[in-house]
């Protein structure tokens, strides 16, 4: 005897946690099936409790996923789920990033970054836990040197005046 579907929401997931004003994030859904057969299931994506979108989805036996994607018409918070599963809240606007000086790379005549910088030199390594620069090239980090080292030898001809 062959059972009849019982499709559900197994999961909700948000592909980001926060994304930038205007750009779509991705909610996808886990569909189950207990049964035996394949069976249609109605997914509605809701934004703060509100229903903004639906699909009519067939459901194999195993399973599937359904995604959505879903542009916010502002910045905020926004609560974000699937037929009652919660997937989380997204966040949309400006990333909040922690803001520090730049700091210089010490760089090798090899050109990478494993040559460490003197303890009395203005410029600062920042090499990656792979030992290199963080970079594939000569790029930010070079012209930060530069510029330091430009700064320090200033610095130093202001001194000697």
């Amino acid at each position: 005897m062959v059972e009849e579907p019982e499709t559900s929401v197994a999961s909700v997931s948000l592909d980001a946690a926060t994304v930038g004003e205007g750009e779509a994030a991705t909610v996808t859904a886990q569909l189950d099936n207990a049964g035996d057969a394949a069976g249609s299931h109605e997914v509605e994506l809701t934004v703060d409790g509100e229903g903004v979108a639906t699909k009519t989805v067939i459901v194999p036996a195993d399973g599937t996923a359904v995604s959505f994607a879903w542009t916010a018409p502002g910045t905020g918070e926004y609560e974000i789920g699937v037929d009652g599963t919660g997937a989380g809240t997204l966040i949309i606007g400006t990333v909040a990033t922690e803001t520090s000086a730049p700091t210089a790379t010490a760089v090798g005549p090899d050109g990478s970054g494993d040559t460490p910088a003197p303890a009395d030199s203005p410029v600062e390594a920042a090499d990656t836990d792979d030992g290199t620069t963080g970079s594939d090239g000569p790029g930010f980090g070079v012209l930060v040197a530069l510029v330091a080292l430009l700064g320090g030898l200033l610095l130093g001809r202001r001194q000697q005046e």
